[in-house]
């Protein structure tokens, strides 16, 4: 699959994830109510954890995270998969 290519507004990036999101992400996922509602998260989340995931095969390059706009703050990360990926279109 080709990757997506860096997308910014005025308000928010999406970006390739980096492996200094990561301890960001840690930060968020260890958050009861934050995990409650993420698969495969559980609670307590800690480093060790992320370390576990990235050692099982965690790809970067499938993942990415929307930021806001100075990037200093990641509001979301998902993964972008041709299988997760649905194509729409219209004929005008």
């Amino acid at each position: 699959m080709k990757t997506l290519p860096e997308i910014n507004t005025a308000q928010l990036m999406l970006r390739r994830m980096e492996l200094k999101d990561l301890l960001s992400l840690v930060k968020y996922a260890n958050n009861e109510k934050i995990a409650a509602n993420i698969f495969n998260i559980s609670y307590p989340y800690t480093e060790n954890d992320e370390v576990r995931v990235i050692a099982n095969g965690l790809s970067l390059t499938e993942y990415y995270t929307v930021q806001n706009s100075s990037g200093d703050t990641i509001i979301d990360a998902t993964n972008i998969t041709s299988s997760n990926l649905t194509v729409y279109h219209a004929t005008l």
